[in-house]
């Protein structure tokens, strides 16, 4: 019997499809109201159903090529971190976005269905059909506002790049076929995934989640019309790869390729976020961003064990809730009244720098305590050396905040937008309930030791939390009273006499002088500041070089990464 996950599928491809065709007669509100009703009605299947395999059309195919649909918890978590993606962006479009945006409201129950169908299928040859069709899905939902691209040829290219990105998971395919003697997962045992497939399966991954140096489609998108870049940055094309990596890592026969996912991750989290200091408008700081901290993500998944896969999960659901906060700061311009847009941001920017409780704390703080444990530090040193050039880029990106000249009313839909955007810095309280689902042995590579082990960590960091939050009440105090007593005496910065870099840390050193103010502060902020002014200017010239001479140094982070990976991997 065909279960119910797979009627919820089939039901949202169905009405996407009808509300596309029917776009021309709907009011794009209506139909974004229609399409939510139908989201929430399908995920429940997803979450009320117990989980199990389904063999379709068994007396047509053989069993070596058979077409097997099966949702584990596996599955199920990504099928609920998707849809939470989906159901807030549907209540935003319903509620509270523009008729342009809301005109996307079908399109969206589409990718849903074609993603949950990705999840459920049991073959490896028909998941890699399904991540086709989301890029092709993606290029039409690009072309179908050509006029409205900011470079045209972007959905083209896109297209283009992705589709290419795919051909190494093809190889890998038929390596896990001649090794294993079937692409059906449930038949497949530890061992028969090789090592040189892993490797292929992460260069798709690289190219299609826009990992260092192939971040530039993402980039170059990044001014498509809403909510296009919503979708491109936080939607289901980067949730495919750690989810496609989950599933056959569980299957490895060596742990060789996780080297070479700690490499990619650490590269393209530190080169990411100082990328992203360098971009002119919001929506591309957002871009690195999303690179840099999908960089944090593979980082976890290549640590794997308990800790890696538990702080993938964390980081995975901070990105997501991050990424769609992102968008209803910028996407607001009109609609929501700037203060509301700000908050939105700072609710975001709380926990991709790892605030507590958010669920970014808690990833980090697994991933940090993992690499600790598995003698990895130059891996540690790379994440504590990547933090505050990703604070300076989501900071940067503050200033791109637009801010309306009068204000808007606020209405109810943008105070239930607020109320549940509030969850965000307060998901780390979802650990339990995220260690509670019950992955497979392998999948999740955890003994009970370890479970127990991190649970205690995860108590002992909510025992730090008081002493935490007044730390930052402190801070926050001090910086305002430096900034609304202090400032007049000084000159201001201008921001195009150098780079983002060297104003950040000229600010910071005026900052944090108020520490140390009962012992002649104006003395030592003068000290401060000539400090912080000195080691900006040779900064920035390292940047200016590297502007300069990008090409080069890109072409020359490629050749290390790709000697790296041939040398641990041998």
């Amino acid at each position: 019997m065909i279960p119910c996950t797979l009627l919820a599928t089939v039901a949202l491809g169905t009405v996407g499809l009808g509300l596309v065709l029917a776009g021309r007669w709907l009011r794009p509100r209506l139909g974004a109201r229609i399409a939510l009703g139908v989201t929430v009605l399908s995920l429940l299947p997803f979450f009320g159903t117990p989980h199990g395999e389904v063999r379709l059309f068994s007396g047509l195919l053989s069993e070596t090529s058979n077409y097997a649909f099966r949702f584990d918890a596996l599955a199920r978590l990504f099928a609920g971190l998707s849809g939470l993606f989906v159901v807030a962006l549907l209540l935003w479009m319903a509620l509270g976005a523009r008729e342009e945006e809301a005109q996307a409201a079908p399109w969206l129950l589409l990718f849903q269905a074609v993603f949950l169908h990705l999840l459920g299928t049991g073959n490896l040859l028909v998941l890699y059909a399904s991540w086709e069709a989301l890029i092709f899905l993606t290029y039409l939902f690009l072309g179908q506002r050509r006029a409205d691209l900011p470079t045209p040829g972007i959905a083209e290219r896109f297209l283009g790049i992705q589709h290419l990105a795919g051909y190494p998971m093809l190889g890998a395919l038929l390596l896990i076929h001649q090794r294993g003697g079937t692409l059906t997962y449930g038949s497949l045992s530890a061992g028969d995934v090789p090592p040189e497939a892993l490797v292929l399966l992460l260069g798709t991954m690289w190219v299609r989640m826009a990992q260092v140096p192939f971040q530039g489609w993402l980039v170059s998108t990044a001014r498509a019309p809403d909510p296009a870049d919503a979708l491109l940055q936080g939607g289901w094309l980067l949730l495919t790869g750690p989810y496609a990596w989950l599933r056959l890592l569980s299957r490895a026969a060596a742990p060789g390729p996780q080297e070479a996912a700690l490499i990619v991750g650490s590269i393209s989290l530190l080169l990411g976020a100082v990328l992203a200091m360098h971009q002119e408008t919001g929506r591309r700081v957002l871009a690195g961003d999303t690179v840099a901290r999908m960089g944090l993500l593979w980082m976890a998944l290549g640590l794997g064990g308990a800790w890696g896969t538990a702080a993938g999960l964390f980081l995975l659901v901070d990105l997501v809730a991050g990424k769609l906060l992102f968008h209803l700061a910028y996407a607001g311009t009109g609609v929501l009244d700037g203060t509301l847009r700000r908050a939105f941001y700072a609710l975001g920017m709380w926990g991709a720098l790892g605030f507590p409780p958010s669920a970014g704390l808690v990833g980090r703080w697994l991933l940090a305590l993992g690499l600790l444990l598995a003698g990895r530090l130059p891996y540690l040193t790379v994440v504590l050396l990547a933090s505050p050039f990703l604070l300076a880029a989501l900071w940067r990106g503050w200033s791109f905040v637009p801010a309306p000249e009068e204000a808007l009313e606020i209405r109810v839909g943008h105070r239930i937008g607020l109320a549940l955007g509030l969850g965000v810095p307060l998901s780390g309280l979802l650990a339990p309930l995220l260690w509670r689902a019950s992955f497979e042995r392998a999948t999740l590579a955890a003994a009970s030791a370890s479970a127990l082990l991190i649970r205690a960590t995860l108590l002992r960091l909510g025992g730090w939390l008081p002493g935490f939050l007044l730390l930052l009440f402190l801070l926050g105090v001090g910086a305002a009273w430096c900034g609304c007593f202090r400032r007049r005496g000084r000159p201001a910065l201008d921001p195009t006499a150098s780079g983002p870099l060297r104003e950040v840390l000229a600010v910071l050193a005026r900052d944090t002088a108020w520490l140390a103010w009962m012992a002649q502060p104006a003395g030592l902020d003068r000290a401060l500041a000539q400090l912080g002014h000195a080691l900006a200017a040779r900064i920035d010239r390292g940047e200016r070089f590297l502007e300069r001479h990008t090409t080069y140094f890109l072409l020359f982070v490629l050749i290390a990464a790709g000697a790296a990976v041939v040398v641990l991997t041998r």
